[in-house]
């Protein structure tokens, strides 16, 4: 419908003026169109008639934009005595000799000043020709603008001297705040951009029906616009259709950017990759003017990604998302000038679920005594306000009318607490007699229960009620640092419910350390290990000290994953942690004299919140959910959430927020898996800055992470922390240790009972249950075959290790995609093993069918293959990550099948049919890594994931040239101009990608000497053109990642890629890198079993 986007846009037109004689300048339109109706603009002389500065055109430039053929006459041409008449014939005579003037142009003339006005009026009558003048003056001039033969508007700055009537043939608007009639004219004192803006409208509004245009389909150009940014995502093409200055203004974010570059780099980075996959634009209304849209719109999209043009630094909330926009969108001629985007930000909030109901008033309110403190309803609304836009009946108007204040102090007046307080005191501290956290407990109860006594008001009051208290801050940050020193026995509560007025519990309150002392204790009361869980099937005394406890327990505890009681074998007994309802077995205490493995220091565990906000870890939990949440869902990242924020809800917080609910106590699992998130959010979103708080939380955890992984007994906690740590150690570049942990982890699970199906039927009462342990059974079982590849070791555990999976029940596409290509994959092993010892396929039909069975699951796994496909060529429509991933994984399969088939043995004439196909597979693997590296930041974030796709992209590129090399004469006499630049440029990307993260990752660095070797091969294969010199850090590397049917001959080499490469190896021998290759020992089992696995891996 509108530009391939796979091609350039075209060029913005130039400015090509023409000097007619000195003071009169021809300019021609300055519109994608290229040619306009004609018009004459009379202004005092200025050497910057041609310019644009700080966004803002001169009169010249700007009526050229709008599609004029513009003349523009100075002062100095008039005032040199030449007849007036005869410069303005001088001036039309040129406009009807520009080749960009329309024919049968009828012209108009727009007077930036008064005195020049008046000095053509009296010849305007000669020339029929001009249809219309504009003139700007002031109110206050002694000789206002000459009537003229031609329908006249009158643009007048200042107050009226007096009121006069209308008159025949004019219009006249007046700008009573305008300093003088030159505010339409830029680059001096008296401008005054919005009046200018303002008359602008008007001239056209004027002109265009007199001239006949030029008219241009507006909406056609914002559609235009809109689909480059939502459905095409092309910044380039975005911005084509711009004026050469625009600016967008997002007024409730403060959001857009202001001239070409800055709105280019918010669009690259802020905007256009910003938006959720399914964006959509529900247009309600639109209006149309001379020169500008007005929309209303309703903006709909999950906020599964951080949005920061919409709500700035806030990390996703994974939350669907209405929201009504209003949009006035100024187009100057047939290109956009402005954007000016508003929105009701506090839907937004609301419907995020971070917008309480309730605030503190904090100003005095007439009537009240003074001190009074009340809270108000916020009046915002969430996704009702997009259904009242929609349909004007959908909610009721006016309801809030009734909002009203709401005291929340009148506890603290009183000469006793309402007895409703007094009961449920009482009633916890009975239940809590035993409970080192009890006064906290009290304290948020007092509060909770007395904001519930205002009436009107909802739970979300205890928010604000606790909002009075933030001026203790200091007091508690004092009291904080006394429990760094406090004993572990934990004091007793010093202040009471009961008998107890205001002024006695704010004093304890500031005075006694208990309140959090008592809370951190309860944190360290929580990391006792568990009783040790047994494997398999336990002894008779288990089963019988297992039955006794189970028998005297009256119920499990609330949220563990707990089973009724018929279902389970006699000898089990499911309790669990606070976090992830964590399974084990029980089992007789530990014998007398066994060693227990210490708690951690509390604050170790706590570091964190010393090196970033609240804010900054929210954002860093939303990158790991990114790199390893949405593909393995190892914790409930929601929970993590949650646990973050009630870890800065303490005195040693730089962050300061009360929840008057009852905070949960973080045992020293939960912050492990806490921090461990976190760590692997820093490596993945890593900048220089972040490395030193990265190895600071790194230190800080070890002992702990250690300990557990020294500890004799295992838990579900344990397993998802040992898996973290190898998540970590994963994207830290440690493969080896990342397999040890993933194996540790596994047989934990195992120790744990999950050792086959129906041990974990029986242990689990729940499908949510169930589910939870199936998706870790099934992400450990994924990661071991990754890990093991990445370390070149064999795998801790095979497929049916945990017994059958129910795939069906986890309803997680890629986990279930990827346990259905690990058995496809063990059924390739032995057909590609046997070609690998033969040197070529003996069997043609078993590539076939391999071939077909891969692509059988690729359809299956992405639903929809043709979107990858298009994401080749358009790679700012990106797919699901997921979706990427398993893509790229089906032609990593495809590039390990094609190896065969050029194999030393391989018949040479099979082997050319299968030639642009394979190439082609190697194309598309490094375009896509490639463009996810510049035009997203998925490749940075989850490189250790892709590296091995690259490797094995680039591994069958290292066959296909070695193949070439032997068989030159044969075969690349055939080979079309546009397979060979597919080779070369694939050559290109490969090098781009392992070089630019040579320095952090030693699978990328291996990958660049390697192919540092190959240059001169593709070089003396005519695929490369050779280098003219190989000066490190050149220029940037810069190349085309067109689809192979539009690739040519001509493919740039890189200057400082070569450089980096001529670094890394110094090799220079043309068959250096390629007699070797086809010397593997591929008869060896071992070594073509080790080459599968890292080729599908």
């Amino acid at each position: 419908m509108y530009a391939d986007i796979s091609k350039p846009p075209a060029p913005l037109p130039q400015a090509r003026p023409q000097q007619l004689r000195e003071g009169i300048t021809l300019l021609p339109p300055l519109s994608r169109r290229g040619h306009g109706p004609g018009l004459i603009i009379l202004q005092q002389d200025s050497s910057k008639h041609l310019e644009i500065i700080d966004g803002v055109p001169s009169a010249l430039v700007k009526w050229a934009e709008e599609g004029y053929v513009v003349v523009s006459i100075q002062a100095q041409a008039i005032s040199h005595g030449d007849d007036v008449a005869e410069v303005m014939r001088y001036a039309l005579e040129a406009m009807q000799s520009c080749d960009k003037l329309e024919s049968q142009s009828r012209f108009g003339i727009i007077a930036y000043d008064s005195t020049l006005w008046n000095a053509v009026a009296d010849v305007l009558g000669n020339f029929p020709s001009i249809v219309g003048g504009v003139v700007y003056a002031n109110s206050s001039d002694d000789e206002s603008p000459k009537k003229a033969e031609i329908p006249v508007q009158h643009h007048l700055a200042g107050q009226p001297i007096s009121v006069t009537g209308k008159v025949a043939g004019v219009t006249t608007y007046r700008y009573a705040k305008a300093k003088s009639s030159r505010f339409a004219t830029p680059f001096q004192d008296d401008f005054d951009y919005w009046a200018e803006s303002l008359s602008h409208t008007r001239n056209l509004s004027f002109l265009k029906p007199l001239m006949n245009g030029p008219y241009f389909d507006l909406e056609s150009i914002w559609d235009e616009h809109t689909y480059y940014e939502f459905a095409d995502r092309s910044v380039e093409h975005t911005m084509s259709t711009m004026v050469d200055q625009p600016y967008v203004n997002h007024v409730p974010t403060l959001t857009g950017g202001i001239g070409r570059a800055p709105l280019t780099q918010f669009y690259r980075n802020n905007f256009i990759f910003s938006n959720s996959d399914d964006t959509e634009l529900e247009l309600i209304s639109r209006t149309i003017g001379i020169d500008r849209i007005v929309d209303e719109f309703i903006y709909k999209f999950t906020h599964n990604k951080i949005v920061d043009w919409l709500v700035p630094g806030i990390p996703p909330t994974f939350k669907y998302v209405e929201v009504p926009f209003t949009a006035v969108v100024n187009i100057r001629g047939d290109r956009l000038y402005h954007e000016h985007i508003s929105w009701d930000q506090g839907t937004v909030l609301v419907q995020m679920d971070l917008m309480p109901e309730y605030l503190p008033f904090p100003h005095a309110v007439e009537g009240q005594p003074p001190g009074t403190a009340l809270e108000y309803r916020v009046p915002v609304t969430g996704a009702e306000t997009a259904a009242k836009m929609r349909d004007r009946n959908s909610v009721a108007s006016n309801s809030m009318f009734s909002y009203q204040a709401c005291s929340y102090d009148s506890f603290l007046g009183t000469e006793e607490w309402p007895q409703a307080i007094v009961e449920t005191i009482q009633r916890q501290e009975k239940r809590n007699s035993s409970s080192p956290s009890s006064s906290w407990f009290v304290t948020t109860t007092i509060f909770s229960i007395a904001s519930a006594d205002c009436s009107g008001t909802s739970s979300n009051n205890q928010d604000a009620i606790m909002e009075i208290l933030s001026s203790l801050q200091g007091q508690l940050n004092s009291l904080a640092s006394r429990v760094q020193t406090s004993s572990q026995s934990p004091p007793e509560p010093t202040f009471e419910a009961t008998d107890c007025n205001n002024e006695d519990f704010l004093s304890t309150l500031m005075n006694d350390a208990t309140a959090i002392g008592d809370y951190v204790g309860a944190i360290e009361q929580n990391w006792q290990n568990p009783p040790r869980p047994i494997y398999g099937l336990p002894s008779p005394d288990n089963s019988l000290n297992a039955s006794s406890q189970s028998q005297s327990q009256a119920e499990p505890p609330r949220g563990s994953f707990s089973a009724a009681q018929s279902r389970h074998p006699p000898h089990l007994n499911v309790t669990s942690d606070i976090e992830f309802n964590e399974v084990v077995f029980n089992q007789d205490k530990a014998s007398a004299g066994q060693t227990q493995t210490p708690a951690c220091d509390a604050s170790a565990l706590l570091k964190f919140r010393g090196l970033m906000s609240l804010k900054d870890a929210r954002r860093l939990l939303g990158v790991y959910q990114e790199v390893i949440g949405d593909l393995h869902p190892i914790v409930d990242i929601d929970e993590v959430q949650t646990r973050a924020r009630n870890c800065y809800t303490d005195g040693d917080s730089t962050t300061w927020e009360f929840f008057t609910e009852p905070v949960e106590v973080a045992s020293e699992d939960d912050l492990l898996i806490l921090n461990l998130a976190l760590l692997i959010g820093l490596h993945a979103d890593a900048t220089p800055s972040k490395h030193e708080s990265e190895s600071i939380i790194r230190e800080s955890i070890q002992p702990a992470i250690s300990s557990k992984l020294a500890a004799p007994r295992s838990t579900m906690n344990g397993v998802i922390i040992v898996l973290l740590k190898g998540a970590y150690d994963f994207f830290n570049d440690t493969p080896q240790s990342a397999w040890r942990m993933c194996g540790t982890a596994g047989r934990m699970l195992m120790e744990l009972g999950f050792h086959n199906g129906v041990m974990s039927e029986d242990m689990l009462d729940s499908r949510a249950q169930r589910t939870e342990v199936w998706a870790l059974m099934s992400s450990i079982v994924i990661l071991d075959r990754q890990w093991s590849a990445a370390a070149g070791l064999p795998r801790n555990f095979q497929e049916s290790a945990f017994g059958p999976i129910n795939t069906s029940s986890i309803k997680l596409p890629y986990l279930e995609a990827m346990l259905t290509f690990i058995k496809l994959s063990d059924k390739f092993s032995d057909p590609i093993s046997q070609a690998t010892k033969s040197q070529r396929y003996d069997d043609e039909e078993a590539f076939e069918v391999m071939n077909f069975r891969i692509e059988l699951w690729r359809k299956r796994a992405v639903a929809d293959p043709s979107i990858i496909q298009l994401w080749h060529s358009n790679p700012l429509s990106q797919p699901p990550t997921w979706k990427i991933l398993l893509n790229l994984r089906a032609e990593s399969v495809r590039s390990l099948l094609f190896k065969p088939h050029f194999f030393s043995k391989a018949d040479v004439q099979t082997s050319k049919q299968y030639l642009r196909p394979a190439i082609e597979v190697l194309f598309d693997v490094c375009n896509v890594l490639y463009n996810l590296n510049t035009t997203t930041d998925i490749y940075r974030k989850q490189q250790p994931f892709y590296q091995p796709l690259l490797a094995s992209a680039s591994g069958l590129g290292f066959v296909l040239t070695s193949f070439l090399e032997h068989n030159r004469s044969a075969v690349l006499a055939t080979l079309s101009t546009e397979v060979a630049g597919a080779m070369g440029r694939s050559y290109e990307m490969a090098v781009a990608l392992a070089t630019g993260y040579a320095k952090i990752s030693r699978a990328s660095q291996g990958l660049a000497e390697k192919l540092s070797e190959v240059r001169e091969s593709l070089t003396g294969l005519g695929m490369l053109e050779r280098p003219r010199n190989c000066r490190t850090g050149s220029q940037v590397a810069q190349f085309s990642t067109d689809h192979p049917s539009r690739l040519g001959a001509d493919v740039a080499v890189e200057s400082e890629v070569a450089g980096t490469l001529a670094g890394i190896s110094s090799i220079n021998n043309t068959e250096s890198g390629w007699d070797g290759l086809l010397g593997i020992d591929w008869t060896t089992g071992g070594e073509a079993s080790t080459v599968l696995s890292e080729s599908i891996f």
